[in-house]
């Protein structure tokens, strides 16, 4: 799943929330983080795992490689993220702007951590920004023009909303199948 999905999921404190972001940019030694935070960064491998094997999603992508190839599990993310977005009330008390603000003042409190990049899309706001803007295919088509223009490969990302309009159905229900096994795995596991 990308951002959204995982900060909603790793809301219990916010240095898991913090991990829960982190752990895209976190690769081999981890000694000196604070163990919070790599508590966070483990929700959001076992939450990668979950959905790589959760036969639903298998599904998905079943529907998506011929045309997406490797870049279908990054689709999947954003198309979960989408879906989160828009059924956010079915889902949460706090609204989703409430929510895209506390987690953005979490993530800039805790910028230090993360790359440059990342850096300066918390300080200027543009992670907040990113985080409710899943909820239009605007929001997610603009994402996947930045991921086309950071791919190496030929990815057809520019196919990636029109799949999700034509599908769209098919894709929620799927969702909502995925996310809910997903809330009830977490809830073992936490």
């Amino acid at each position: 799943m990308n951002y959204l999905a995982h900060l909603y999921l790793s809301q219990h404190s916010e240095e898991m929330m913090v991990g829960g972001v982190l752990a895209d940019f976190i690769k081999g030694n981890k000694k000196n983080i604070n163990p919070k935070i790599l508590k966070g960064i483990e929700l959001h491998r076992k939450i990668d795992k979950f959905i790589d094997e959760h036969p639903v999603i298998e599904e998905s992508k079943k529907r998506l490689r011929k045309k997406f190839s490797h870049y279908t599990p990054v689709i999947i993310d954003i198309y979960c993220d989408h879906f989160l977005a828009v059924n956010w009330k079915n889902y949460s008390e706090e609204t989703l702007e409430s929510f895209a603000e506390r987690s953005y003042k979490i993530l800039k409190k805790y910028r230090f951590l993360f790359p440059l990049r990342f850096q300066h899309a918390l300080i200027y706001g543009r992670f907040k920004n990113l985080l409710l803007s899943y909820s239009t295919f605007e929001g997610i088509d603009f994402a996947f023009q930045r991921l086309r223009g950071r791919t190496k490969f030929h990815s057809n990302l520019n196919e990636a909303t029109e799949e999700l309009k034509k599908n769209y159905d098919l894709y929620q229900n799927e969702f909502e199948i995925f996310f809910r096994d997903i809330v009830g795995y977490l809830k073992k596991c936490l």
